[in-house]
């Protein structure tokens, strides 16, 4: 239910953060990690919020996080607040910080890192963005979903 998790991704980001929740930090870095780009995109996008771009041969593709935080920062901000968006650039994008996404990506993030405090708390980050809009609706609507799908 959470307007952060893209359709189809649900179940990766319940097996990641049941994993973060297990203490298995390296498990829930890789399956949390990779979807943070795809869920901004996915944020902006049902804000009405183009994010993808025209390439000099005309063909359109979408923006990268850090294309995102370059040229649609504003509209993040509005969106996430300039904190949350701050703390995303520090996290996952700028260098000489941890480079999170960059880091995973790019297969450099070892399970070792994984359970360094950047990477725990880069689950958390993420854990924190798909479940913090979904408080102020837990009662009517989280928690009947959650009983009657365990049914």
């Amino acid at each position: 239910m959470s307007p952060f998790v893209p359709p189809g991704h649900e179940h990766v980001f319940a097996l990641g953060f049941a994993r973060l929740l297990q203490g298995d930090a390296a498990s829930a870095a890789y399956l949390l990690i990779p979807q943070l780009e795809n869920s901004l995109r996915h944020v902006m996008l049902n804000g009405n919020r183009e994010t993808s771009k025209i390439k000099p041969d005309l063909l359109q593709e979408d923006r990268s996080l850090s294309g995102m935080l370059e040229s649609l920062r504003p509209e993040l901000e509005e969106i996430f607040g300039r904190d949350i968006v701050n703390e995303i650039d520090l996290l996952f994008h700028h260098s000489p910080g941890p480079q999170l996404r960059h880091e995973m990506a790019h297969g450099k993030m070892s399970a070792g890192e994984c359970y360094h405090p950047t990477g725990v708390y880069a689950s958390w980050m993420i854990y924190r963005l798909a479940c913090l809009p979904l408080v102020r609706h837990w009662k009517e609507r989280v928690a009947p979903a959650i009983e009657q799908a365990s049914l």
